[in-house]
């Protein structure tokens, strides 16, 4: 066995304003559930994507889709990595609200072509090279996020200067599609 480490020193990042810079090529698409926030007031988004904490909530998805309005040019469903058709019945009838879909899993690929709806494929679909990233557009993907596991000299290498990169955020580090304890989220 190895001798024990001392406890590694805490050491925190220090809060950034939300909109330091400029983005690059001039386009920011943020994923939020709350944009009532007054940093939304300083720049109109290209993309403001709502990822709802209730999605039967009617009234909750209408003021978000009344004041988008004002702070971004188009309004996307965020859709996770794993969806069940049960999830996507909640879903489906909210799409026509909508200007698309920004999505984490490769199924929304085929939902995009069969509902007709513009997609934005996101980090979770992890576009790690200039094929990826073409390919995803070839299926149909009007935008794309490269993943946010690339260092910038290899987003640079990649050479698809319209794709969105990953600046911040919160990041999940997991999506789990069935739970590792074989049990149901209600026990």
């Amino acid at each position: 066995l190895s001798a024990a480490h001392p406890p590694l020193e805490e050491r925190g990042i220090p809060p950034q304003p939300a909109f330091a810079a400029e983005p690059a090529h001039g386009r920011l698409a943020v994923i939020d559930r709350d944009f009532s926030a007054p940093c939304y007031r300083q720049q109109m988004l290209d993309y403001a994507i709502f990822d709802p904490v209730d999605c039967k909530n009617e009234g909750y998805i209408r003021d978000f889709l009344h004041y988008a309005k004002y702070y971004a040019r188009h309004k996307s469903l965020y859709l996770p990595a794993y969806c069940t058709g049960d999830d996507l019945n909640v879903y489906e009838p909210l799409l026509p609200l909508f200007d698309g879909v920004y999505a984490d899993g490769y199924y929304a690929l085929r939902l995009s072509r069969e509902k007709n709806i513009p997609l934005f494929a996101g980090t979770g679909m992890n576009l790690f090279n200039r094929d990826d990233a073409l390919g995803a557009r070839k299926a149909g993907a009007g935008e794309i996020a490269l993943s946010k596991e690339l260092s910038l000299a290899e987003i640079a290498a990649i050479g698809v200067p319209s794709a969105f990169v990953f600046a911040g955020g919160r990041t999940r580090l997991m999506d789990l599609g069935h739970c590792p304890f074989e049990r149901r989220c209600s026990s």
